[in-house]
């Protein structure tokens, strides 16, 4: 569990700093809330790497870990994938008018696994009978996947008595440092620090021994044959997926890797077949750089592998060791960045590694001051520190993101091909980071989604016959040469295009920045409206309708009732045609397009059912349409604000209700009971916590969905930071809601919390009410704050100046606010008896 170092009296320090005037106040929330650093602390081996502790710089990460005989530092790294895509047997991907035509008129119906049986009888039974299932593609061929890098080691004394050894690791989450202590039997030590490099994409460990003779392994094996790989882990772990996946007989490995030199170094290089993105084939080296060490290529090594060993000088009781992962998407290739990294390192490099170091820390306390948080209750607070954590380390906005599971995890070959899920699996990661004020984390959905809109272009195009972007259901961090989910009873649906549009306009909402939407956030916006606007057809009744298209992961049923209007379909067009009309306002770009979509929005068609239990409601006015409308679709309906006390209480069951439908941030979680004014916050802060206890492992990954082991470790685990942010701050609906759900017996407060309208808040919650609330306008735009106290509140600026607080159109407390300007809130006085 993380460990606040030091924090003698957490209610105490809160206390005070919510005593403390305006001069003093901003300077006592950062104290408060930044006392530590942060430190998850395990004082035992480590023998899983699933449960390795995580170092990385957003692009390159690191699982550290031990097995029985070694200390192991894991590489994994997102743009590190096999690329091929071999669609040459892939049939013609479905054309929206056959699924059409196969729906109304041929009743198509298939179960899992099924071939698709047309109730009504088909013309076609060959093309039926291919369309029926996924392309040889992707049920074939386990390619497109993820690959792993490699790994460097430490083997332990042969002569050591291992069953004496004792470990201590201590990972510092402010410095981004992990600290390693192995005691043996004798006194013998060896003591480890290691670190990621912030813009060189190395690993350095600092070492030092004591009476204990080292050297370090540097290590990528071969792409075992595929059968191979399921039948090892089939016996390993029960996990027998792999063995009934990917029968073809054309599936080979990559070519082994192999040491070479480049410019006297030693390096391991890892080669990628040709595709489409690297003409030449993708590579990746790993390159050692020490000091007073002999590096050389281990004699007779076994063809399956490549290997160097590390070697210090006889006698060294200290030293610095690095290891560079460039690939070919570095500037210049793998030869450049290797270049630019040996010329940092070239005249001292110990003297290079410590200011490495120094960088190090700097960057990651530059990140934690952003924003941060104090919560006299350190299970909770754990999880804030060690998900942006573990986030931070994968998630950068210039690389590219990982897939469905963690990298530096990952097996030889992935099941689902690693890929990327939108129907939330890739949303899940990002939920909170810009409430945490966190844009360099939050904008790497972007790099997914490069990919993900270029063939969702040549989709619409080509298949819709509609204008846009459509967003399949998966997708592969390649520039694919069609669409390859076009195939079998999981292709066509519509609503994946509106859910991953949420992020451009939540970016902008959040931020302000203009020029970004200008640029990056409303090209994608109307995108997607306008596939929503050919896609959507009009009938007879004058209003626009939704067909063909499935909702979730639906098979085809042979009624046609059930790919025609689908809730979750409607709601994500609603969503993403509002935000691309609201963009184009503030833009004053495409009016004649604005006007398109704005009638295929008044006039769609009402839901024909619930989505997660929620039906749109267009009957709904005034304050509440707006909450209705402003939430996010798979977070159920926003409702207005009430103060705690005044809300009615739910059942006891049912918040349990929605954990048991799955995962805590999936729709039907506590978001959407955030979000609805159903979390009764001192009894399902408890129900959470109870769930973030017994799923924490000892990296602070919190494991709900799935088994672990290699590559299971899911990323979408990330999302369960998202209910502590909200139940801290919202501003969903356009205002801030400040400690809105949370319990009154836990003292807490936040610093730099990001509202929308580009707000950054600090607040305290001592003995269950708000006792100091301050608020930083960036944009200058007009602050709608619901009243976290009963009288009501006013607002002062730095020159101790009232501000006039009036209401906005619907009746919530506004104020006007300059750039970068900052104001205190204060409770108004209680009425005299």
């Amino acid at each position: 569990m993380v460990q606040p170092m030091p924090r003698t009296n957490r209610t105490a320090c809160l206390t005070a700093a919510v005593c403390l005037a305006w001069a003093s106040f901003t300077a006592s929330c950062v104290e408060a809330a930044s006392t530590g650093p942060h430190v998850i602390a395990v004082d035992r081996p480590i023998p899983a790497v699933e449960d390795g502790l995580l170092l990385g710089n957003g692009d390159l990460s690191v699982s550290v870990y031990q097995t029985p005989d070694r200390i192991v530092w894991r590489f994994g790294k997102g743009d590190v994938w096999d690329r091929r895509h071999d669609t040459s047997d892939d049939p013609k991907p479905l054309d929206i008018d056959e699924l059409a035509h196969g729906m109304a008129v041929e009743g198509w119906k298939a179960d899992f696994f099924q071939t698709i049986k047309p109730l009504h009888g088909t013309q076609h039974p060959a093309r039926l009978k291919e369309v029926s299932v996924d392309p040889p593609s992707y049920s074939h061929r386990p390619y497109p996947c993820p690959k792993p890098v490699g790994e460097l080691s430490l083997p332990l004394p042969k002569d050591a008595d291992l069953k004496k050894l004792k470990m201590s690791w201590r990972l510092v989450i402010e410095e981004g440092r992990l600290e390693t202590v192995c005691t043996l039997p004798g006194p013998r030590q060896i003591v480890l620090e290691s670190f990621v490099h912030p813009r060189h994409n190395c690993l350095v460990v600092h070492w030092q021994t004591q009476a204990c003779p080292i050297e370090f392994a540097l290590r990528r094996w071969a792409d075992p044959p595929y059968d191979e790989f399921g039948t090892r882990v089939a016996a390993e772990s029960h996990y027998d997926a792999f063995q009934h996946l990917y029968r073809d007989p054309k599936v080979t490995p990559l070519a082994p890797p192999k040491p070479r030199q480049f410019e006297g170094l030693e390096v391991i290089e890892q080669a990628f077949f040709p595709d489409p993105l690297f003409a030449d084939g993708f590579r990746y080296w790993l390159v050692p750089f020490a000091a007073a060490c002999r590096i050389e290529p281990v004699a007779g090594q076994e063809p399956k592998e490549a290997r160097l060993r590390i070697m210090p000088d006889a006698g060294s009781r200290e030293g610095w060791l690095s290891v560079a992962v460039p690939t070919s998407r570095d500037r210049g290739n793998v030869d450049g960045q290797c270049r630019r990294t040996r010329a940092d390192l070239a005249q001292d490099p110990n003297a290079a590694m410590a200011r490495w170091r120094s960088e190090t820390i700097a960057e990651s306390r530059a990140f934690w001051s952003k924003s941060s948080v104090a919560i006299a209750d350190p299970v909770m607070e754990g999880l804030w520190y060690e998900t942006f954590h573990l986030r931070r380390s994968i998630y950068r906005r210039d690389s590219v993101p990982p897939g469905l599971f963690l990298s530096s995890v990952l097996g030889d070959y992935a099941i689902w091909h690693g890929d990327y899920h939108t129907n939330f699996n890739l949303q899940a990661p990002f939920i909170g980071n810009y409430e945490a004020n966190h844009f360099e984390i939050g904008d790497a959905f972007f790099r997914a989604m490069d990919f993900l809109l270029q063939m969702g272009r040549k989709t619409a195009h080509d298949y819709y016959h509609a204008r846009g972007a459509c967003i399949s259901l998966s997708g592969f961090p390649i520039r694919a040469r069609d669409d390859a989910f076009g195939l079998g009873p999981f292709s066509r649906m519509a609503y994946m295009t509106g859910w991953t549009m949420q992020q451009y306009w939540l970016r902008y909402s959040y931020s302000g920045d203009r020029q970004w939407l200008r640029d990056e956030g409303y090209p994608a916006l109307r995108d997607g409206a306008l596939f929503y606007a050919d896609f959507l057809k009009k009938r007879g009744d004058g209003l626009y309708h939704a067909f063909p298209s499935a909702e979730e992961e639906q098979r085809f049923t042979g009624d046609p009732a059930n790919y025609t209007d689908q809730p979750q379909v409607l709601q994500h067009a609603r969503y993403c045609l509002r935000a691309a009309i609201t963009a184009s306002k503030e833009l004053g770009l495409d009016a004649p397009l604005r006007a398109e979509w704005q009638d295929r929005l008044e006039r769609m068609t009402p839901d024909a059912g619930p989505y997660f239990g929620y039906r749109y409601d267009a009957a709904l006015r005034g304050l509440e349409k707006l909450c209705d409308e402003r939430s996010p679709p798979q977070w159920g309906r926003g409702r207005p604000y009430l103060l705690q006390s005044s809300r009615p209480a739910p059942g006891p069951a049912f918040l349990a209700e929605r954990f048991d439908a799955w995962w805590m941030c999936h729709p039907g979680g506590p978001i959407s009971a955030l979000r609805d004014g159903t979390f009764a916050p001192d009894r399902d802060y408890q129900l959470m916590r109870e769930c973030v206890k017994s799923g924490r492992r000892c990296n602070g990954f919190v494991y709900q969905t799935a088994p672990c082991g290699h590559d299971l470790v899911f990323n979408e685990e990330l999302a369960i930071v998202g209910p502590l942010v909200e139940m801290m701050l919202q501003s969903w609906d356009g205002a801030l809601r400040v400690f809105p759900a949370w319990p009154r017996g836990i003292d807490a407060q936040f610093k730099g919390l990001r509202a929308e309208g580009a707000f950054l808040v600090s607040a305290a919650w001592l003995q269950g009410r708000v006792t100091a609330l301050s608020v930083r306008s960036e944009k200058g735009n007009p602050c709608k704050l619901y009243s976290p106290w009963v009288n009501g509140f006013r607002v002062i600026d730095r020159s101790a100046k009232e501000v006039k607080v009036g209401q906005d159109v619907f009746g919530r407390p506004e104020f006007a606010t300059q750039s970068n300007m900052e104001y205190r809130i204060e409770p108004l006085p209680s009425a005299p008896r």
